[in-house]
């Protein structure tokens, strides 16, 4: 019971601190905007892990729980290959385990999305909702991607941002309400008969 509010905590928390520090980035007064992206990923990332080994309703399904493992396993291959030293005079792109932990990173990271999308949206009650707005959310990017493509002038470039910000909003309410299901769990109780 604590691991799984432990793990809600870590995600919910990671995702507030992520959300700040955008923020922050984007008003201009953030000289952290380096560090705490780092540690707020971390955060999710053990989150996740932690309902993968511990999850209780309403994460105790196999999917799901499947799922955030490969998120938590996922975003954790993407920051150590983000920390990587990288030999003077070469860049990140000609380093193989750089290549590996990044583009492997990314691959587990979007199965795993996927895994526990698809197990949220099949659960009944709150889950459902949760899974359809990380659904949402992680549907904008391509969107927003193949917008970018095509439209390229000054007007449309702001709506190609703009979906990028509802996506990432979209996404962290997700993960948000992943780690609410976590912290509240199943408090369903007995019903009271008259």
């Amino acid at each position: 019971m604590w691991f799984r509010r432990i793990g809600g905590t870590l995600i919910a928390g990671g995702c507030v601190l992520n959300m700040i520090t955008i923020a922050t980035v984007v008003v201009g007064s953030s000289d952290l905007e380096w560090i705490v992206p780092g540690a707020s990923t971390f955060s999710i990332s053990l989150g996740a892990i932690t309902l993968c080994v511990a999850g209780t309703k309403p994460i105790d399904g196999r999917a799901i729980r499947v799922g955030l493992g490969m998120l938590g396993v996922g975003l954790l291959s993407y920051l150590s290959g983000n920390v990587l030293p990288v030999r003077e005079g070469i860049n990140n792109l000609q380093s193989w385990p750089h290549i590996i932990l990044l583009f492997g990173g990314v691959v587990i990271i979007v199965l795993g999305f996927l895994v526990t999308i698809v197990s949220l949206v099949r659960a009944p009650g709150p889950s459902r909702a949760v899974g359809s707005v990380l659904f949402l959310g992680l549907l904008l990017f391509p969107i927003a991607g193949l917008l970018s493509a095509v439209w390229t002038d000054e007007p449309f470039r702001s709506i190609v941002t703009g979906l990028v910000v509802l996506g990432s909003s979209g996404i962290f309410l997700g993960l948000i309400g992943i780690g609410g299901l976590a912290i509240v769990g199943d408090r369903s109780g007995p019903v009271a008969v008259p």
